[in-house]
């Protein structure tokens, strides 16, 4: 009892265990071994069936028909209770009838049961059901045994998020820094990069500001380059043009302004313009 108990919490453990997994998979496996008769053809054998027929005509008149559902013949034992019929001046304790019979293939045997007058006053006996069936082992019938096999959820692979070191530890089929996910992006598009690093592409991480001039980065981002730059053309990190820089900007527009008019409240625009894009590189280059 105490083991009935035990293992059914551990049934009700695997189960809630299982349901929690994002990716399940049905396994089967072997959960012990049984007895069972084989006939010639390797097969196991058909259960034989009886069907129990009563008439009180001159007595009790019962027969017992066995029928035999396989190809080939059997032998077994039929065994009952039998008891006498009910009257105080009986002996009413019950024995048990055993008989021999043999059963063609897909064949019926009948088997009529008299009973015998013991008295006047007690009429006769008579069987009782259930009917046990035991079948005869033989050349032909031999005993074996086989595996049980049953099935059961299993965790097919861990879920997405979770930490992994190879591809085939994950459900969804793809390992991606580390964290489980189902396609070769980042596990939400977000390689979560270090404070130094750039996400590149939702599929990894490359250090920023690390590659040198002549070189190409490898997502192609300006941040990667030392020189925070790449150069549309070639697709190379390369120094900034003068005229990109601060300095060249302001120049030029300074330049431009002072040529148009000279009048003292164009050095304020001046002074602002010089601020704003002072600001906006500094951001950049973060």
């Amino acid at each position: 009892m105490k083991w009935g108990v035990y293992g059914a919490i551990f049934v009700m453990l695997s189960a809630f265990t299982y349901a929690a997994c994002q990716y399940n998979a049905t396994e089967t496996y072997i959960a012990g071994e049984r007895e069972i008769l084989t006939g010639p053809d390797g097969k196991e054998v058909l259960p034989l069936t009886t069907v129990f027929n009563s008439t009180q005509n001159d007595g009790y008149k019962e027969d017992v028909q066995v029928i035999n559902p396989n190809p080939f013949a059997i032998k077994a034992v039929l065994s009952s209770v039998v008891e006498v019929r009910d009257d105080p001046r009986c002996d009413a304790e019950p024995a048990l009838k055993v008989i021999d019979i043999e059963v063609g293939p897909n064949g019926m045997t009948k088997i009529p049961v008299r009973r015998t007058t013991g008295s006047i006053f007690c009429k006769a006996f008579r069987f009782t059901e259930p009917f046990n069936l035991t079948i005869k082992q033989d050349s032909n019938i031999k005993l074996e045994l086989v595996d049980i096999e049953e099935t059961r959820i299993v965790c097919s692979g861990k879920d997405d998020g979770a930490s992994c070191e190879l591809a085939g530890e994950c459900g969804g089929g793809f390992c991606i820094r580390n964290v489980c996910t189902t396609s070769e992006n980042c596990y939400n598009n977000n390689c979560d990069c270090a404070a130094d690093e750039l996400q590149c592409l939702q599929k990894s991480c490359v250090k920023r500001e690390a590659i040198p001039i002549g070189q190409a980065p490898t997502c192609g981002m300006d941040h990667e380059c030392v020189s925070n730059y790449v150069d549309s053309m070639t697709g190379l990190c390369a120094p900034i043009p003068s005229a990109m820089t601060e300095g060249g900007i302001v120049e030029k527009f300074a330049q431009q302004i002072v040529h148009k008019d000279n009048r003292p409240w164009l050095l304020l625009v001046l002074l602002l313009a010089i601020i704003a894009i002072a600001v906006t590189f500094r951001m950049q280059r973060r």
